[in-house]
């Protein structure tokens, strides 16, 4: 008995252009997310935004690679991969959603205030770092000690 793997069932059909520019994208898009969080991180506190919007983006190739695995049958053999990459996408964004956004704003605030105050209590309150954490911007990431 000769089985076809369903990769190569419909060979000259081809892989569709969508199936494979979202194939190519999606690291494109994972690349402009990771410099924009490093780019937020340690420049310029505003950039999160933009961040937050790629992340948003890769949902359009994530869920076309998924979506064409699942629903054309020649594209079946991508199914395992697409898979994976809609799970670890999908956990990407559990892991995104903060206290603030799970509408638990009195808790984050709480735990923030804690926070806080045991940077005054261990750093003082004009130190740099405690102001920086105040304000939720970082001016720099170092692991040096800072005088007051």
């Amino acid at each position: 008995m000769d089985k076809t793997h369903d990769t190569f069932a419909d060979l000259p059909r081809g892989t569709p252009g969508w199936f494979t520019l979202s194939a190519r994208l999606l690291p494109l898009g994972l690349l402009a997310q990771f410099l924009s969080a490093g780019t937020a991180l340690f420049h310029d506190g505003a950039l999160w935004g933009l961040h937050g919007a790629v992340g948003g983006a890769l949902s359009l190739p994530v869920f076309a690679l998924s979506g064409g695995a699942l629903l054309l049958q020649r594209l079946n053999g991508f199914g395992w991969w697409a898979g994976l990459t809609t799970l670890l996408y999908l956990g990407q964004i559990a892991l995104a959603a903060d206290l603030r956004a799970l509408r638990k704003r009195q808790e984050a605030d709480k735990i923030e205030e804690e926070a806080l105050a045991g940077l005054v209590s261990t750093l003082g309150p004009t130190h740099v770092h405690t102001q920086a954490a105040r304000s939720r911007t970082r001016p720099f990431w170092d692991f040096e000690a800072q005088t007051t």
